[in-house]
């Protein structure tokens, strides 16, 4: 069992400079904490060069002419996010690292933050054919997305986070030779206590390898448990299950502009953008949308009301929900029906900023059986809907709901869900004998007005199409009505009626109803 970490060290300033791209050349240090106390918590190596150091002011920092900056946490959250996807796109059991914040009274000279994540490989070096190639496509994957990072694979968590965070580039530690391996990395790795950090201190330790020669029995009598826990992890042998995270499934990707877009091209291309980011991230976590939610925010519904005054319609966010039938993960369909809502009901101000959020479920793809009928094209079906919607409305599209009442088509339209399993046609045994014919009724709608004549209350004759036809035998009659409290109720009279003309001596079979609120004959329906 092998499992990998991902470590990006001086993670505050490399999650920084991935948004503002433009410093990168700078003498750059990182300022945190409440004014007028801001406090240098990264830095940059020629911030370092020139006398900057960690915990330093502010106003000691600007004396020496680097470039300072305050903290980013939208950037850092954003990075961190992206690691957490890197490493899903590798295994589904992923370990991130908790959430420390620095203060200005816990910075040292020898430690800038770290982000990490760690991953179980079982099993994933037979895909790519050993944990090198591994390693190489993890640290290739993390570099596209702009960020440097340090790649440790052990045969337990803890020692792969501990090469990860001590060691530049590739290191893989061999089963058995852990501790010859890391013994030189320095104590502070494991996250001492600060107790524990002094108690070292006083003790002279200050590499992992002093502290894996330490007695057993002397460390245990002075630190406890946690003395022979420490020891362990110097020694690389302290092994523990993997606390893996659940999996999101509620992705976001938001864009602020620097100048308010007017038009709805300018504002496609920009929702591609996100579309792109999304999926990207959806294809990474095996994923695939199942409704899509899109705000658009001008600079009025942005800014707050602080006087209290309330806002016009026009200030108010643009909001567009889609739902899908069949989960879609292609940003080429996604922007397409988009598009279609946005032209037929477009947003009436500048947009000045742009949110899109997924909710997503597992993508999975069905096979249809041999004898059932094929299954259209997800990506298709969902543009066909939206563009049938777009010309007869979206209140017309959809699957017909039978409603709980004995009243003639009674329905509803339910938005449209195709069935999650596909179940092969039911081939019955051919009999020897038909005992009995069950005839379909092929509805007319509307319904036809006929004319009737009756014969000791039972129809006699029928003009139907304009031509009169007698009825040879009839069936009936069958009462129904209800809702007589409100408008829409109903009492009608239904028979089954067989129906010859004369002339072509042709025989049909009809159902036909006469309803006593409209005083009328109706045909209903032909008996195939």
């Amino acid at each position: 069992m092998s499992f990998a970490c991902i470590n990006v060290p001086n993670f505050i300033l490399q999650a920084f400079l991935r948004v503002e791209n433009g410093l990168r050349r700078d003498p750059l240090a990182i300022l945190d904490g409440h004014l007028p106390l801001l406090r240098v918590i990264a830095l940059e190596k020629r911030a370092h060069q020139a006398g900057v150091t960690l915990g330093m002011k502010q106003d000691q920092a600007e004396l020496l002419g680097v470039t300072l900056r305050r903290r980013s946490l939208d950037a850092e959250r954003s990075a961190h996010q992206i690691l957490i996807d890197c490493a899903l796109h590798f295994s589904p059991l992923v370990e991130k690292s908790p959430v420390l914040r620095y203060s200005t009274s816990n910075i040292s000279g020898n430690n800038q933050k770290s982000d990490w994540v760690v991953m179980d490989l079982r099993g994933i070096d037979r895909l790519y054919g050993s944990l090198e190639n591994v390693a190489q496509e993890i640290n290739s994957l993390v570099g596209e997305t702009g960020l440097h990072s340090n790649i440790g694979i052990a045969a337990n968590p803890e020692a792969a986070i501990l090469a990860a965070r001590g060691f530049s580039g590739i290191t893989i530690l061999l089963p058995g030779y852990e501790a010859s391996q890391l013994k030189n990395l320095p104590v502070y790795l494991l996250d001492l206590l600060p107790e524990h950090q002094e108690t070292f201190s006083l003790w002279g330790i200050r590499y992992l390898g002093e502290l894996a020669h330490l007695p057993d029995t002397g460390l245990i009598e002075r630190l406890g448990p946690e003395g022979a826990r420490l020891q362990a992890l110097a020694r690389g042998g302290h092994s523990r299950p993997l606390l893996a995270i659940a999996p999101d499934l509620d992705l976001q990707e938001s864009w602020e502009l620097d100048s308010p877009i007017e038009n709805i091209h300018p504002l496609l291309f920009v929702l591609f953008r996100l579309l792109k980011l999304l999926c990207t991230k959806m294809t990474g976590r095996k994923l695939a949308a199942t409704e899509i939610a899109l705000c658009l925010e001008s600079e009025g519904s942005t800014s707050r009301n602080v006087l209290g005054v309330n806002k016009r319609k026009d200030d108010l966010p643009y909001v567009l929900i889609l739902d899908f039938p069949d989960p879609l993960n292609n940003p080429d369909t996604l922007l397409n029906l988009l598009h279609l809502n946005l032209a037929e009901n477009p947003p009436s101000s500048p947009i000045s900023k742009i949110s899109l959020r997924a909710k997503t479920t597992l993508s999975i793809r069905l096979q249809g059986e041999l004898f059932a009928p094929s299954v259209p094209n997800p990506d298709r079906f969902q543009l066909t809907l939206a563009r049938i919607s777009a010309i007869v409305g979206h209140n017309r599209v959809g699957s017909p709901l039978l409603l709980a009442t004995h009243k003639a088509d009674a329905y509803r339209i339910k938005k449209f869900s195709p069935p999650t399993k596909i179940e092969p046609p039911f081939v019955k045994p051919v009999a020897k004998k038909i005992k009995s014919i069950h005839a379909a009724l092929r509805r007319l709608r509307p319904p036809v007005p006929v004319q009737v004549e009756t014969k000791k209350a039972v129809p006699n004759q029928i003009t139907f199409r304009e031509k009169q036809q007698e009825v040879l035998h009839a069936a009936g009659p069958w009462r129904s009505s209800g809702h007589w409290w409100d408008a829409s109720c109903w009492y009608r009279e239904e028979w089954d009626v067989s129906l010859r003309q004369k002339e072509s001596k042709k025989k049909i079979v009809c159902r036909i109803y006469f309803d006593f609120q409209r005083t009328r004959w109706y045909v209903e329906g032909i008996y195939d």
